[in-house]
């Protein structure tokens, strides 16, 4: 839409539970400059639910539903977003804080493999002529952006994307490099997953890459090409983690 328009989003979750009291942990859509969050309601009979969050640094908000037994279970959540083209300033912070203590976005963790062999292999071709972190980090946006995604053996394993002698992977796998080859020069990196909102009956998530900068957190979809910018349409749900 050239203007404000309003969606509808909803989450059909269905889910079985070994035993009493497994947790389901689901992400929220929340306010951001493009997008608010007009309504919202949550359908899930027979289970416990409490909505925690926005957490610290993600500003991620999650509902946590806990089973009283085991068996096969069912959560509906349903959102009214209002999309504008235009940017509202007051719903985000201008400048973002991360403490120099704050470790878990430049740190290796499951499917982020820092330390990996390919990605200190790969780190070994950053150009010297390149000073900066905004230039090692386009360096790294152009080379992941390089790598195919069609191959009929491609894989999530971000080690098999970053190998000569493989350089394929998934879009899940493309994404698990950037933020393992930028984690691996000290610039703190992370996964957003989030919806494309766009017309459509059976709406999958979709990830992306969050790079912090100058005290801003700053989007990248090697994928998709988009570089220090994402459509408005694009609503984030869940900040870190894979």
């Amino acid at each position: 839409a050239q203007d404000e328009s309003l969606w509808n989003l909803t989450y059909d979750i269905d889910f079985e539970a070994d035993d009493a009291g497994a947790v389901v942990r689901v992400a929220l859509p929340f306010d951001t400059r493009h997008c608010e969050v007009v309504d919202e309601q949550f359908i899930h009979t027979g289970l416990q639910g409490v909505i925690r969050g926005p957490y610290r640094l993600t500003r991620t908000r999650e509902l946590l539903v806990s089973a009283p037994r085991a068996g096969s279970f069912n959560i509906t959540a349903k959102f009214k977003l209002r999309l504008s083209p235009r940017m509202d300033m007051s719903r985000e912070p201008a400048m973002e804080y991360m403490p120099a203590s704050e470790m878990r976005f430049v740190r290796e963790e499951p499917n982020i493999t820092v330390g990996g062999e390919s990605v200190q292999k790969f780190i070994q071709k950053l150009p010297l002529i390149l000073a900066t972190p905004s230039e090692k980090l386009q360096w790294i946006f152009r080379q992941i952006s390089d790598i195919p995604s069609d191959s009929p053996g491609a894989t999530d394993d971000p080690s098999a994307a970053l190998d000569e002698t493989v350089r394929q992977g998934t879009p899940l796998a493309r994404l698990r490099a950037m933020v393992a080859l930028c984690r691996a020069i000290r610039i703190p990196a992370r996964m957003v997953t989030g919806f494309e909102i766009r017309q459509q009956s059976n709406a999958q998530p979709t990830r992306w890459v969050e790079v912090f900068q100058n005290q801003l957190w700053v989007p990248f979809d090697p994928v998709n090409g988009w570089a220090r910018y994402l459509p408005p349409n694009y609503v984030p749900v869940r900040r870190g983690g894979d």
